[in-house]
Order: structure tokens, then C-alpha cells, then sequence
């Protein structure tokens, strides 16, 4: 079972799942180093599958079944998550090159001009890329700039 077979699936920076403009998954993953690499990895999901109403307070959520029209089986959700997670996985660890290119490809409103919000100000850029530290990179008035984690925003209209 594919999860959303039909639908364009996009990270949006740095760790939620987007269809269309609405989160329907967030991903979160801590790391255990040793010295300076990772030893291991706990990747945590959420995932919205049979939700059909949200609170007004949670900015553009959807679920599997907002977007499906249907229920599902949760038992058969979470086997087809871990199949793909499993596989992606064993890719990223042929080819780190490969891992980069695939964020890079689904990475959400890439290549777009779009407003942000900066320091209380709408602003508009376009997201270009996402350093190895992990920071997003945005184009603003011909100028590359790269900001961490909770220093933007995306606007959402």
C-alpha cells in the first residue's frame, strides 16, 4: 500500500510532510553521536490518518482521510510507513549523495518565489537550498542568506 500514491508529497523545512499546502505528517529524528559522527538515530512520525476535524489553533492540517475521502486500517498504515522508511533507509545508506538529492527533490515550495516572515517582517525569496548544517538557504534581493530553525516562517495563504 502506497500512502499517498496520487498526491505530490514535500518536505517543508525542517521536518513536516506536506500535500498541497497543509501538514499532514511531522517527522522528528534524534541523534546519538559518537566523537563527531552518528551512531545511531530514533526517527518519530506523526502522522495524521483518520483525523476528520482539527482545532482552528493548528496552522493547515489535513489527514489521510481529509485527502482520501476514506478511512483506513492503522495496523496496515503503519506497515506500509515502516516498508518505506525501511527502504528509504537502506538507500541513504548506499550514497549520501543520493540522500541529499532526494530532500533536495522533494523539498516543499523549492525553486519558488514565496513570502516569509523575518524578524516580524513579510519578506519574499526563494528557497534555493538547504546547507549541510542544515540550515535553509534563501534568495532575497540577489542575495543568498541561510537561516536556522525558528529564525522564518513560511507564509501560508
Amino acid at each position: 500500500m502506497r500512502l499517498f500514491p496520487d498526491q505530490k508529497v514535500t518536505i517543508k523545512w525542517p521536518n513536516d510532510i506536506y500535500i498541497d499546502d497543509k501538514k499532514v505528517a511531522g517527522i522528528l529524528i534524534q541523534n546519538q553521536l559518537k566523537q563527531s559522527e552518528v551512531n545511531s538515530s530514533i526517527i518519530g512520525v506523526g502522522l495524521n490518518v483518520n483525523q476528520k476535524e482539527f482545532p482552528n489553533t493548528i496552522p493547515n492540517p489535513t489527514s489521510m482521510f481529509r485527502i482520501n475521502k476514506t478511512s483506513f486500517n492503522l495496523l496496515e498504515v503503519k506497515l506500509a510507513l515502516e516498508k518505506e522508511l525501511r527502504s528509504f533507509i537502506a538507500k541513504m545508506l548506499i550514497a549520501k549523495k543520493l540522500q541529499r538529492n532526494l530532500y533536495y527533490e522533494h523539498l516543499y515550495r523549492r525553486d519558488e518565489k514565496h513570502l516569509f516572515e523575518i524578524d516580524e517582517k513579510q519578506v519574499e525569496g526563494k528557497l534555493v537550498d538547504v546547507d549541510e548544517e542544515g540550515k535553509l538557504i534563501l534568495l532575497i534581493e540577489e542575495k543568498t542568506r541561510a537561516f536556522n530553525f525558528r529564525e522564518l516562517k513560511f507564509i501560508i495563504q
